[in-house]
């Protein structure tokens, strides 16, 4: 069951990216490959119900717990372009947390959680010289804040406070768009899915700026120093 919990989306998330592969145009062909650099901002959702904060929520109250499941999200990323189709991606990302309160009480409960990205990507033309559909598929490495008020709150009592720190990894994927604004900037919509992070998946819409470095750094990219000299 925790096989089929953590890895269940695997198949269909393999057979979108082999379809895309198969289906889709190359990716556009004036794409720049090497370094770039990005921002992301976006909407978090969590997939929590009162069930999924036992642990943290002192089981007395959990018939009145309210959850607060969305959150404002945001990232920053540097990747690398490999070819025009394939890249890795690393980024920070911040994917804000779940808020759990009783009446008009001051939160009981908090779920916190902040990591790293790591995925392989692949993108492939729309059809669109300026258009390409992206899908990743990969890691998410996580450190979770945990904070809960223990006692009965309907009754006043107040036991004190809990907290913890887990870390772990979890499996995410995403798929989106990427439109060229200029010969090296980009503008990306996606979906991002994150599984099993300690037991609650998250459901994220994140719009992303980034910046090829290419041209920028020129000489200095593996190739380009060479390349400069043969002609020179």
């Amino acid at each position: 069951m925790l096989v089929q919990r953590r890895f269940g989306w695997l198949p269909l998330v393999a057979a979108t990216f082999a379809l895309l592969v198969v289906t889709a145009r190359p990716a556009s062909a004036d794409r720049p490959t090497g370094p770039y650099i990005g921002g992301s901002l976006g909407a978090s959702f969590w997939d929590a119900d009162d069930t999924d904060i036992i642990s943290i929520v002192d089981g007395d109250i959990l018939d009145q717990v309210i959850l607060d499941n969305e959150d404002l999200l945001w990232g920053a990323l540097l990747g690398w372009q490999i070819t025009e189709t394939w890249g890795v991606e690393a980024s920070y990302m911040d994917l804000g947390r779940i808020d759990g309160k009783v009446g008009s009480a001051p939160d009981i409960a908090k779920f916190e959680v902040t990591g790293f990205r790591v995925v392989g990507t692949g993108r492939r033309n729309t059809g669109l010289d300026w258009l390409d559909v992206v899908a990743s598929i990969g890691l998410f490495i996580y450190d979770a804040d945990i904070e809960a008020q223990t006692g009965d709150n309907r009754r006043g009592v107040d036991d004190g406070a809990s907290s913890s720190s887990p870390s772990g990894e979890a499996f995410t994927f995403g798929l989106g768009l990427e439109a060229d604004l200029t010969d090296n900037l980009d503008f990306r919509i996606e979906y991002n899915h994150y599984r099993d992070i300690e037991d609650i998946d998250n459901n994220a819409v994140v719009a992303s700026v980034t910046l090829s470095l290419t041209d920028l750094l020129g000489p200095l990219l593996p190739g380009n120093g060479g390349d400069a000299e043969e002609g020179a």
